[in-house]
């Protein structure tokens, strides 16, 4: 499995979509792939089931803007910069 976060060529939104066959299929209502993280896999795997059986939307690789899959935190974010002042 090959996961991805990208903005949606129908609605600019952020979404977290499953790479398959050349194709991105788009989850509905996940927007961070970190989410989907943190468990014996069972969350992943359902989700790569509902993105295969029921896309939000499949759109081809091609083209789509590609965001961090794990995008920092604002947390993480503010502790790095302490430590370069």
């Amino acid at each position: 499995m090959r996961w991805c976060t990208y903005v949606s060529p129908a609605d600019s939104a952020e979404r977290v979509g499953l790479l398959h066959e050349g194709q991105i299929h788009g989850l509905a209502g996940e927007s961070r792939l970190v989410d989907l993280l943190g468990d014996d896999g069972e969350r992943m795997a359902e989700a790569a089931e509902r993105a295969v059986g029921d896309p939000a939307e499949v759109v081809a690789e091609e083209g789509v803007r590609f965001l961090a899959p794990v995008p920092r935190s604002e947390e993480h974010t503010s502790e790095l910069q302490s430590h370069h002042d």
